[in-house]
Order: C-alpha cells, then structure tokens, then sequence
C-alpha cells in the first residue's frame, strides 16, 4: 500500500490493486487534493481503480513516481506467485 502522511496521526492508505497509475496531472483534475503547495513542478495525480482520484505534492515528484512503480511492480510479482 501507499501510505500518504497528512501530518500527525491523519493519513490515508490506498493499497497497491487499487491504483491504477500514477502521473503528473494534465489540466484540470478532479478528486481528492492534499497538496502542500500545489503547483506543476512537484503534483503527482494517484489514479485509482475505485474511488475519487487524489492530488499530491510530494517534495521529489520524480523519485516519488520512480519508487511507487518499483514498489507496484514489486507486489505485481509477489502476488503474481500465489505467495500471499
């Protein structure tokens, strides 16, 4: 899962199977927004599978984009397995 921080003891969880990707947002996007300062240089756009989508400002957009794919295709083959 991704665990989104909002700052003391809030936080938002969205597992794994339920996103469907994760992008830098084009244009006007609706859902749920928990940006620090929302600007173009550091908003990434969580996808999902059910749910409103949600708008995030992670400090190192690309890093931030780079792990969540590794992490995603991580579980894919764990579970991919029948491990779990």
């Amino acid at each position: 899962k991704v665990k989104i921080v909002l700052g003391g003891p809030f936080s938002v969880n969205i597992p794994f199977k339920n996103i469907k990707t994760a992008r830098i947002p084009k244009g006007i996007s609706f859902g749920i927004n928990f940006p620090s300062s929302f600007s173009g240089k550091h908003a990434v756009e969580i996808i999902r599978k059910k749910g409103m989508n949600i708008n995030i400002t992670p400090a190192n957009r690309e890093l931030f984009l780079k792990n969540l794919e590794k992490a995603k295709d991580d579980w894919k083959k764990y579970y991919s397995r029948g491990i779990a």
